[in-house]
């Protein structure tokens, strides 16, 4: 059985080792013997979610923390990458399929009921392409207000900014607790985002923009929002670049094109990272805390810095969540996913029963037993990316083991986000302010 511990080297060159048992990072001894190393500690004992099946649903009662709307399954681009194009075993593509205005209503309400001793309400809109409905966003917004008065409310839309028009700057406007998430990939965005007609989205969409941050500066500075997609880390100087001189702002984040799942197209449009150019570009950040790159590493510094520190002799925490303690989702029909992108196949419920009690039963159990029978022995298992949309098949059943490949880049992860925290931490970033935490 593999060690739980990991030796690491920071881009300076400092030696460090994480403890995956505890969570802590430790300095080595010199000349440190990294075989004995690895094989000092034996396996957790287990893999556990952090609470009981009871405890969960307790939350599902009254202590939901957001809700996700899928107004439409309708989509203005066909984008080469996305999760709804039919390029991805786990989803069925878009459709033309819309949320009814009762949908609407009866997910803000149950939402409302079932976040009773949440202090806070968060509602996402979500598509497909949610501007497609404009009047089921103003109506979200609207009934949003009236059910969570009292409660600071956050309404978030995504969109891929073709429709930006004046109808939406007017909402942004009238809702100050309204923003929008528009997806811009920079200088490669018409490969990947296009019509579907071949043509590309770019130029409308920075239209758009120009539009709304020249009627409305206000509304742009405080709720207008950007994330971007790259198939390689060969993307990112350009990317960023297109950022500083064209949009003024960094991303709030910076993804890469998801692999698992996907067909041979996707996968052929995909580039393994230039390490050489990914450790120049981390350097950067440490020497500098540049906002544009902390759309790349901030999440990553993040992961460390709010990793759990056990006791040695704990058991393993699935680091997925379980659906729905942080979001709910609901379909356009009123069905209750695990999350947007994760295998439609998985319903937990629906409005007219609420939870599936069995079927969420399902998901608790048969993800402890994956993890707990592959995550035990894993020095990254404390600092893991794995979701509960990467182990199911295209039917919803469990795989019965997550992938080496993806284990791999995980692993691979885990120590760029130790090895960046620790740079940082040693050149006094944290105390200096310097980057963004």
């Amino acid at each position: 059985m593999a060690g739980l511990y990991r030796l690491f080297e920071t881009p300076s060159g400092r030696k460090f080792v994480f403890d995956g048992a505890t969570g802590l990072i430790l300095t080595p001894k010199p000349g440190i013997d990294p075989e004995k190393l690895q094989n000092a500690q034996k396996a957790l004992p287990s893999v556990e979610w952090e609470q009981s099946f009871a405890e969960y649903m307790e939350l599902a009662e009254r202590r939901i923390p957001a809700l996700l709307l899928q107004l439409t399954r309708r989509c203005s681009l066909d984008c080469a990458y996305c999760v709804y194009s039919g390029r991805y075993a786990h989803m069925e593509p878009h459709a033309a399929q819309d949320m009814s205005r009762e949908t609407l209503r009866r997910s803000l309400e149950f939402y409302r009921a079932h976040s009773a001793d949440c202090p806070e309400a968060s509602v996402d809109l979500y598509g497909g392409e949610a501007l497609l409905r404009p009047d089921l966003a103003a109506e979200a917004l609207e009934l949003s207000g009236r059910l969570f008065a009292g409660k600071k409310l956050k309404v978030r839309l995504t969109t891929n900014g073709t429709l930006l028009g004046e109808s939406a700057a007017r909402l942004l406007e009238r809702y100050p607790y309204f923003s929008v998430l528009v997806t811009v990939n920079g200088p490669e965005h018409d490969r990947y985002r296009r019509y579907p007609d071949g043509s590309g989205s770019l130029g409308r969409i920075m239209e758009n923009l120009k539009r709304l941050r020249e009627s409305r500066p206000e509304v742009w500075e405080r709720q207008v929002h950007f994330i971007a997609n790259v198939a390689g880390s060969d993307e990112l100087p350009g990317l960023l670049d297109f950022y500083r001189r064209e949009l003024g702002r960094p991303p709030d984040a910076v993804t890469h094109i998801r692999a698992q799942d996907a067909d041979e197209s996707v996968l052929d449009m995909l580039r393994p990272d230039d390490e050489a150019l990914m450790e120049r570009l981390r350097l950067e950040y440490c020497e500098s805390g540049d906002p544009f790159l902390g759309a790349v590493f901030a999440r990553q510094v993040q992961a460390v810095e709010r990793r759990r520190l056990l006791r040695c002799g704990s058991c393993g925490i699935i680091g997925s969540c379980l659906p729905p303690s942080e979001k709910l989702f609901v379909h356009a029909d009123g069905r209750f996913g695990v999350c947007e992108t994760c295998c439609d196949k998985v319903i937990i419920g629906d409005l007219e029963h609420g939870f599936d009690r069995e079927e969420l039963h399902r998901l608790y159990c048969g993800a402890q037993r994956l993890f707990g029978a592959q995550c035990r022995g894993c020095w990254a298992q404390r600092l893991c990316t794995v979701c509960l949309k990467d182990v199911f098949r295209p039917d919803g059943g469990f795989v019965e083991r997550i992938s080496e490949g993806f284990c791999r880049e995980s692993r691979a992860m885990a120590e760029s986000q130790l090895r960046l925290y620790c740079e940082l931490a040693l050149r006094g970033a944290f105390d200096k302010g310097t980057v963004r935490r």
